[in-house]
């Protein structure tokens, strides 16, 4: 024993000094960063609710899309065309009284100043609602648990009505008691609200509710401003009739609002305020003339005559109030003169606004693409046309918007190519511009369906300055990039927390219909054990065992009808078919296609893994073990830049004693025994940000931990794949190091106490597992001359290691040999 020792004392002193070593480098490189970033916790928690709440839209259809652009067209147009102004009402016009139900003067003033009181503050406990469900959707997502989807629903029904379809009508609501004719009125009137003129707005209880319906404002304002920055589709192909392709001009455009109400709310001066309300509708009118925000064109023409009709209202209002000052009869003569004119040029001020946005869209798109089709080969793009705006390149882009069959699926080839040229040449006039990085990277995913070229555009666009909108895009599909990795599972590990939740709920709905089948089952031979069995209970149990088995069917049906790629769900109807049924022939063909499933899925995680190492150009990978990856062979790990299992192959679990997906989703330190586990992510998080390597493109021998708890020595390669900084993807391949039979390891601390031992040690020592562990070497012995020699050994090794690598907290290794 004594010389088994000596021998593992030597390889106990180079192995261990070599380990302190590695480890002593990885923590001088790590020290000093910084772990915690609230400001990226915070922004992960606004985008996820965001990305929640607009991942699946409701206003897809012409029914949604006439409600939104009739009533955002009242809204505005009331706020030209008031009473406030010196117009002709005609009682009997039928836009007139339209445009009226939505006039918040005209529908709610009359019903006096406590209803408009008690209709306030009900807009402010929703608003309120709005906020919790806010805040415990981000504090789910963090946690990726939904215990129910009913709160996003609620927020996602309060975003489209107030945000998108009354917009301007709530804006007003929460600026009417701040009305207070302050400036531009009669200073007899002054400080008296002009709704309800008897309410002065300095007088208590009415400071209360300015303040309270301010800093309501003020978080809609922010919420909408949100939730319209985040509302855009990042596929071009999407076929939504009000799907946005740039949430920038719908930002810009609320904005614009908020400031058409605060102007007609809070300016008494008529020339100035109808001056102020022309110049914002102008400048409405030219967001959606200039930008064509909508990817459906004619919803660009549609919304900007209706725009320009607001404008010509603002226009004739102007006219209007610079008329004849007298006499009365002139006046009135002038009066209903504009109040005509504007009846009838409405229409055909419309129509002019739909024709300029199409000559905008339509025609100009066709004489860019004109100039490109008929460039000489090689000429630079901008000799070919210069684009001004990165978002003009979006907008001639949509020429791959063309497909060749009825039920377009199928793109146009040449419309595509010609797609991918336009912005190409974006690329070339505005190089490491982030939004066309994304605009590409969104191009070669969703139209080329070039996912591999498409998600490394989109790392290099995170490194390239986006403002929040970008991140936001890139945050949306960093999460449509793992809902679509585990889209194999058939939903159970979606990233998508509403698809995820609607899967946990059906599953939970198949397994009680199944439960509720044997309980009936069970329950109809209980009966029958009885000596004396009436005909009344043994028919009630055969009608129970009969609803049961009916409904857990239909469950199973609907349930599987919904998720076919589910090898789980078709095993657990293959147990209920040959258990439940007693139709084994039935269940023998579900066991084979969960099989096949199965097959599927890790063929398909093989290709993933093959592809992620062929796309790491980033670091090439020049050692042997790393160069010939086989995925049928090799155990091989993808994590990302928190160490979190992204994929752990069938060798992977295999060789550590996991099930298959076991591992997924785990931290990649549950694989590794101390001190290594308590310091990896670390060393990870300190590449992210630094981007100095220490272990990555080498081969290094290490210690893995087997899932019950013993060590297996093996050879471990790193590489990345793919992304930058936070949005890391990194390959590990784990080879084990052949031992020979007479050979045990045991793995020291310093001090010469047990970390991990193989299971080969444990064998010989005839030792539990958990006797080893935290155990002295020496107290392992069988006599006191060994444990003496042991000890001397021990201290000997720390003493040395010491003068090697001073304040070195490493792990020895020891190798005995029989």
């Amino acid at each position: 024993m004594p010389a088994s020792v000596s021998r593992s004392q030597r390889s106990s002193s180079s192995v261990g000094s070599a380990s302190s070593a590695f480890l002593d480098k990885l923590e001088a490189e790590a020290s000093g960063a910084d772990i915690l970033d609230n400001s990226s916790a915070l922004q992960a928690g606004i985008f996820g609710v965001l990305f929640t709440v607009t991942k699946e839209k409701y206003n897809t259809g012409w029914r949604f899309l006439l409600l939104k652009l009739v009533l955002d067209y009242l809204q505005l147009f009331t706020l030209t065309f008031s009473d406030s102004e010196p117009w002709v009402f005609d009682e009997k016009n039928v836009l007139w009284k339209v445009a009226q139900t939505v006039n918040i003067d005209q529908v709610i003033a009359p019903l006096g100043y406590h209803f408009f009181i008690g209709l306030l503050y009900i807009m402010i406990g929703l608003l309120v609602l709005m906020m919790g469900l806010s805040l415990w959707v981000a504090w789910c997502f963090k946690n990726r648990s939904f215990p129910s989807v009913w709160p996003i629903k609620v927020l996602r029904v309060y975003a489209n009505l107030f945000f998108q379809i009354l917009d301007v009508l709530t804006l007003s609501l929460f600026q009417v008691p701040f009305n207070c004719r302050h400036i531009g009125y009669n200073p007899s009137e002054f400080d008296y609200m002009a709704d309800y003129p008897n309410i002065r707005c300095s007088s208590f209880p009415h400071v209360v509710h300015m303040v309270t319906s301010g800093c309501s404002l003020l978080v809609f304002v922010v919420f909408a401003l949100l939730n319209l920055g985040a509302d855009f589709e990042l596929s071009p192909l999407e076929k939504g009739l009000l799907t946005v392709a740039n949430g920038q001009v719908e930002v810009q455009a609320f904005i614009v609002k908020f400031a058409m109400t605060f102007v007609s709310y809070a300016i008494g001066w008529q020339n100035v305020r109808l001056v102020l309300l022309l110049i914002l509708a102008a400048a409405l009118t030219y967001l959606y003339l200039r930008w064509s925000p909508h990817l459906v064109s004619w919803v660009n023409h549609l919304r900007v005559g209706l725009y320009t009709s607001v404008l010509l209202s603002s226009v004739l209002a102007v006219v209007l109030v610079h008329g004849p000052l007298s006499p009365p009869s002139a006046v009135a003569a002038h009066r209903k003169r504009i109040t005509r004119l504007l009846w009838a040029l409405i229409g055909p001020a419309a129509l002019l606004g739909a024709a300029a946005s199409y000559c905008r869209l339509n025609v100009w798109s066709a004489y860019v693409l004109k100039c490109f089709r008929e460039a000489s080969p090689g000429e630079k793009a901008r000799r070919i046309y210069k684009f001004g705006d990165p978002r003009e390149v979006e907008i001639v882009s949509r020429v791959c918007r063309k497909w060749v069959d009825q039920h377009r699926e199928v793109l146009d080839k040449k419309a595509v190519k010609e797609g991918e040229i336009i912005i190409k040449a974006g690329l070339q006039l505005f190089p490491g511009r982030c939004y066309m990085l994304i605009l590409y990277s969104n191009y070669l995913i969703d139209v080329l369906d070039n996912s591999q070229t498409g998600y490394s555009q989109m790392a290099a666009a995170k490194q390239a300055g986006p403002d929040w909108m970008q991140r936001f895009a890139i945050f949306a599909r960093e999460q449509e990039q793992l809902q679509r990795m585990s889209s194999a599972r058939g939903g159970e590990s979606g990233v998508d927390l509403v698809s995820y939740v609607e899967y946990q709920k059906n599953h939970r709905l198949v397994i009680r219909a199944h439960k509720d089948a044997l309980i009936a089952t069970r329950t109809f031979w209980q009966v029958l054990l009885h000596n004396h069995v009436r005909f009344t209970a043994l028919a009630a149990a055969l009608n129970e065992i009969e609803r049961t088995v009916l409904k857990a069917e239909a469950a199973y049906k609907m349930v599987l009808s919904r998720y076919p790629t589910n090898s789980k769900l078709a095993r657990t109807y293959g147990r209920f078919l040959e258990n439940v049924v007693n139709n084994p022939w039935k269940a023998a063909k579900y066991y084979v296609l969960a099989e096949r499933l199965t097959e599927m899925q890790e063929a398909d995680e093989a290709a993933g893994a093959e592809m992620a190492a062929s796309g790491g150009g980033e670091a090439a990978v020049e050692n042997r073990l790393l160069h010939r990856v086989d995925e049928r062979v090799n155990a091989v790990f993808i994590i990302n830049a928190n160490g979190i299992i992204q994929m752990a192959n069938k060798n992977a679990c295999s060789l550590l004693g996991y099930g298959k997906g076991e591992l997924d989703g785990k931290n990649i330190n549950v694989i590794m025994p101390p001190p290594f586990s308590q310091r990896h992510n670390k060393y990870v998080r300190q590449y992210a940000h630094t981007g100095r390597e220490t272990v990555l493109n080498t081969v290094v021998s290490v210690p893995a931990l087997h899932k019950d708890r013993y060590v297996i020595p093996v050879r471990v390669g790193v590489t990345k794949v793919s992304g930058a900084a936070d949005s890391s993807t990194f390959m590990g391949v784990l080879e084990p190091i052949a031992q020979e039979r007479n050979e045990a390891n045991v793995y020291l601390l310093p001090g010469g106490t047990v970390a991990a031992v193989d299971r080969s040690f444990v064998d010989w020592f005839a030792k539990e597992l958990d006797d080893c562990i935290a155990q002295h070497l020496a107290d392992l012995t069988a006599d006191e001359a060994s444990a003496v020699a042991i000890r001397e050994a021990v201290e000997r090794i720390a003493v040395a290691s010491k003068a090697a690598a001073a304040a070195v907290t490493g792990c020895t290794t020891g190798n005995t040999r029989g």
